[in-house]
């Protein structure tokens, strides 16, 4: 039974070509944006066939099909001539400018940044080039994020797991060059790494950061500390949720906490989801332990007082952060925030029942917890990512979606052979699709 046939609610789109998830590297919940929606133009990026090749292809919303994809290791002068490491840090990020030029970057972890552009509306003319030529010796994470007045912003850590710094480039609209706004978070003098959740655009135009640190040495039970800030200005300057000021590079000594923990074993997994509902309001999902020890999914907000934070999930399994690979038997979640004011966290699980199906929990502040499934199969340890643009401008929910090997497939034997040729599609959704669901069930 192929994915199409798994899907519980919404539109399965299969993309043009499989995809080859030995490397793990098509549904990261760090990746941002794999999907990306430039008015009705949708593209999406991901590594397929033997050579472990990203191609991108688009497509008109909402019912175009998609266009014969271009092979990035293909074009003259690519950056990306090589295949997708074994090494599921090596995904690719999309972007597009006001101009209509997608940008792609990725097939990164510890290394130089690999980062080139196509013409304003045209897949087949790319370009290769430095950003900025400087501090980009050592990039892990990159990530594109569009402002409502066309900006197009870089983020990415430079530097080594639990010794970099979070550095923040923009793009304004109609500018032939990036210019760097600065380092956003400093990990490096204080020996640590903040890793980023994703990043989240109001509709009002405000910018919202959080994640969590890890100190140098240190795995995932490491992980500490929840932290959030904002910027009203594009990323110029930047203040607390609470209206602080706050000065650039912020570090742990100066990031507002949203949700302190522990110094290790909260059950803190880096790299989660965040999102900002239609009032302006951040929303995190994030791993803690329960009483009983068990993972559980959580979710933080704030209201415009405090903030709050509640379980939404009941599971009986816990996932040792204590080793040097996590077993992701539940994805790190992903966080939704509709138009009509619904929040929903969005998981896969391998016990407790899931038998590896996605799943979103409808966690609004003030209402109960309701959860539904999206997809039947089990998808392994994919993970959620979606296209940011197409949620926020759309209200729809799209999902890279595919089956996903262990994050250590390779050392575990697994061969080209068996993840190299996997389906891979976007699953669409809408608010009312979620609605209706939670109704019938």
């Amino acid at each position: 039974m192929g994915l199409a046939d798994q899907v519980a609610i919404g539109d399965f789109s299969p993309l043009p070509a499989s995809a080859n998830n030995v490397s793990n590297c098509n549904s990261l919940p760090f990746t941002q944006d794999a999907l990306v929606t430039d008015g009705d133009r949708q593209y999406a990026i991901w590594i397929s066939g033997a050579e472990r090749a990203p191609l991108i292809a688009e497509r008109a919303l909402a019912d175009g099909g998609w266009s014969e994809p271009v092979d990035l290791q293909k074009l003259p002068g690519s950056p990306f001539n090589l295949p997708t490491k074994l090494d599921p840090h090596h995904s690719y990020a999309l972007g597009v400018d006001a101009l209509g030029r997608v940008h792609v970057a990725g097939n990164v972890h510890n290394e130089p940044l690999r980062y080139m552009r196509s013409e304003p509306g045209d897949l087949s003319r790319w370009s290769a080039e430095p950003m900025i030529g400087e501090e980009e010796a050592s990039v892990t994470y990159p990530a594109f994020v569009r402002l409502p007045d066309g900006s197009l912003l870089f983020v990415f850590r430079n530097g080594r797991a639990g010794l970099g710094d979070v550095y923040l480039n923009r793009l304004l609209p109609e500018a032939g060059s990036w210019e760097r706004l600065g380092v956003l978070v400093d990990g490096r003098s204080t020996g640590e790494s903040p890793y980023l959740n994703h990043i989240a655009v109001s509709a009002a135009g405000a910018l919202h950061v959080s994640g969590c640190f890890r100190e140098q040495g240190g795995g995932a039970a490491g992980n500490r500390d929840v932290w959030h800030m904002l910027s009203d200005d594009g990323g110029t300057s930047w203040r607390s949720v609470a209206g602080e000021p706050l000065k650039l590079p912020l570090g742990h000594h100066s990031v507002p906490i949203a949700v302190p923990t522990p110094s290790s074993g909260s059950g803190l997994v880096n790299q989660t989801g965040m999102d900002v509902d239609p009032a302006g309001n951040p929303h995190i999902a994030f791993f803690r332990y329960d009483e009983s020890g068990a993972t559980q999914i959580a979710h933080a907000w704030h209201g415009g007082d405090r903030w709050q934070t509640r379980d939404v999930t009941a599971l009986t399994h816990r996932m040792d952060t204590e080793t040097p690979i996590v077993d992701a038997s539940v994805a790190r979640p992903a966080v939704a925030c509709m138009a009509d004011g619904e929040v929903w966290a969005i998981f896969r699980a391998a016990h407790d029942g899931y038998g590896g199906r996605a799943a979103c929990v409808r966690c609004t502040p003030g209402e109960e917890l309701r959860e539904t499934t999206i997809c039947e199969g089990d998808l392994g340890t994919w993970e959620p990512s979606f296209d940011s643009a197409a949620l926020r401008q759309r209200d729809e929910l799209h999902l890279l979606l595919t089956v996903a090997p262990p994050y250590d497939a390779e050392r575990l034997g697994a061969s080209e052979v068996d993840w190299a040729d996997q389906s891979i599609g976007v699953l669409s959704l809408s608010g009312e699709d979620l609605s209706r669901a939670l109704e019938s069930d």
